[in-house]
């Protein structure tokens, strides 16, 4: 067997850290078609980064450390596909490198027939060529090609198309071991050992899922709030059964008050009591019969502004899945959540127009504004709050006129007033 630039056996892998989009949105990988050496050493480059991290939990080698520059390439790209799809894996040579033609080729596949079964096996090889499907039952499948033209076969070709098809098991995954103990050139020339053979693998999911971050962008010093996690399950062949997370707040501008079941169900517990110590609050969930749906409801974080807070401080709530397992397989879906989206939040001191912070907007606070403009004293009282006539267009610059107790006193008797004006919009 030709030495090979491969790593080891596959490992158990947290995917959780790698981005899927690209694969479950169907992203080819390395095309045939002219291009240059150095594009198609890129696409090698990617192709090997994704079976590596489809196989191996320690960080990927760098391309250029398993292909030598001067060396023939042979791989099987990598996929993840759900459950019952089909799947064409190119079986491709490239030649470029010494720059001649394919001459003969024998070479062996092998996968895991528990992870998928076999369909058939074409080839773009010019020339005569025989496949052997007598061990497909044992995941073999054997080819040979020949070729006596220099100039067939030149440059990348697909010596063989492999047809495989998935199984029902999802989160399995199988190498597809690529064994090349010949090829040669179309003058007779050997050139086994100039080539470097990259496996493919093939990951059998049950498709992706998101999950958010919903609520009011704005959060208040005086009321608790509640920030919504939803879990977008539209595109995802299975269902939620236990779930356990932390909600991030370690920052100086939100307290957690107490972080509550959404409208997912199950058994709900919590633990916010250590959010002064860690920074984050606990949560988890176990639901044995999920309820059906496109998205689902799993938790509500109630939080308010810190007394230290000033207004337009902001914050960002997100959350942080640490286990996702569904109730029929027992099987981990973590892999497969491809992005959870925070939410940005600013923290409101009340409202404009309420200068004494009962949330209230009456004709006090008007009176307060207009004793703040002839310079009485309004020390038990919080006159910024008055700035709720734009000075000039739709800008404020904080200074306080008659206009503006003349807009809370309107307010007050619910007069319309412009849409510039600001009296009970959210400090």
């Amino acid at each position: 067997m030709n030495e090979r630039s491969r790593r080891g056996a596959m490992t158990e892998v947290d995917l959780g850290r790698y981005e899927l989009r690209s694969i479950f949105s169907g992203t080819e990988l390395p095309k045939d078609g002219p291009m240059t050496i150095p594009m198609k050493r890129s696409l090698i480059q990617a192709t090997t980064m994704l079976a590596l991290m489809l196989a191996f939990a320690a960080p990927p080698a760098r391309a250029q450390d398993l292909v030598a520059s001067d060396s023939i390439v042979a791989w099987i790209d990598s996929v993840a596909v759900k459950q019952g799809a089909a799947i064409t894996l190119p079986v491709r040579v490239d030649m470029s490198a010494v720059g001649t033609a394919i001459g003969s080729i024998q070479a062996r596949i092998t996968f895991d027939t528990a992870v998928v079964s076999f369909d058939s096996l074409t080839t773009d090889f010019s020339g005569s060529y025989n496949a052997n499907i007598d061990s497909v039952s044992s995941g073999i499948v054997r080819f040979a090609g020949i070729n006596t033209s220099s100039s067939a076969n030149v440059d990348t070709t697909k010596v063989g198309i492999l047809h495989l098809r998935a199984k029902e098991k999802w989160n399995s995954q199988t190498v597809v071991d690529l064994d090349i103990p010949e090829l040669a050139q179309s003058d007779f020339t050997n050139v086994t050992g100039l080539m470097n053979v990259i496996d493919g693998h093939v990951l059998v999911s049950p498709g992706a899922f998101t999950m958010a971050m919903r609520g009011e962008e704005t959060v208040s010093k005086e009321e608790s709030r509640p920030i919504a996690l939803w879990a977008y399950v539209n595109e995802l062949d299975a269902e939620l059964g236990s779930i356990q997370g932390r909600f991030p707040i370690g920052n100086s501008v939100l307290v957690v008050d107490s972080v509550t079941a959404g409208d997912f169900g199950g058994s709900f517990d919590s633990n916010v009591a250590m959010q002064a110590d860690s920074g984050f609050v606990r949560f988890a969930i176990v639901q044995l019969s999920p309820p059906a749906g496109d998205s689902a409801h799993l938790a509500n974080v109630w939080v308010t502004g810190k007394d230290t807070t000033e207004a337009g401080d902001t914050a960002t709530v997100g959350a942080v899945i640490e286990e996702i397992t569904d109730p029929v397989q027992m099987s981990n879906l973590l892999p497969f959540l491809t992005s959870i989206t925070p939410l940005h939040v600013t923290v409101s001191v009340g409202v404009w127009g309420d200068t004494n912070s009962d949330k209230l907007i009456t004709a006090l606070d008007a009176l307060v504004c207009l004793s703040h403009v002839v310079g009485k004293d309004v020390s038990n009282f919080d006159p910024t709050g008055c700035d709720v006539a734009p000075d000039s267009g739709t800008e404020f610059n904080g200074t306080v006129s008659a206009l503006d107790a003349l807009a809370i006193l309107s307010h007050v008797v619910g007069k319309s007033l412009p849409t510039t004006f600001r009296v009970g919009d959210n400090r």
